[in-house]
């Protein structure tokens, strides 16, 4: 969300009530300005943490479509996951990784615009630590590929 300038938004946004959105930001990566902006714009807003200084910690009285779910000691996301039917996920590489190597992803659609950017120190769609033992090998799932589509003007 901070590399789309919500940080810095200053335009109040079209309230859209059937938008609900779950954020995992544990730096915390959106600062006061850009949690205001989502909880105008969207219908519910819940910011994951285990960041006891996260600003959406103390703005979720002023906003009440706010709903902080908050970890102590590193988010939990098997537990996390219980708590949701159907998710989408966008985001880089790293936070990819993560619910794919716990087994908590049954269901993947990936849909890639006609233009790649990767490099070195550039997340791409998988992303995290390396694995490096073969007991870690069970933390790999194959995919079965269901269907493939080019969409209009892409």
């Amino acid at each position: 969300m901070t590399k789309i300038g919500l940080n810095s938004r200053s335009e109040t946004p079209e309230k859209n009530e059937r938008l609900t959105f779950f954020i995992v930001d544990r730096q915390p990566h959106l600062n006061p300005n850009s949690i205001k902006y989502l909880a105008q714009w969207v219908g519910r807003l819940f910011v994951v943490t285990d960041n006891p200084r996260h600003p959406a910690l103390r703005l979720r009285s002023r906003y009440k479509n706010i709903q902080v779910v908050f970890y102590e000691g590193g988010v939990d996301f098997p537990d996390l996951f219980v708590r949701i039917r159907h998710l989408v996920i966008e985001s880089g590489g790293t936070l990819n990784s993560v619910p794919v190597r716990q087994g908590l992803i049954d269901h993947v659609c990936v849909f890639v615009a006609p233009l790649l950017v990767s490099g070195r120190a550039t997340s791409f769609l998988m992303d995290g630590y390396s694995l490096r033992t073969e007991s870690e090998l069970v933390n790999l799932k194959a995919l079965k590929l269901v269907k493939s589509e080019v969409l209009e003007h892409s």
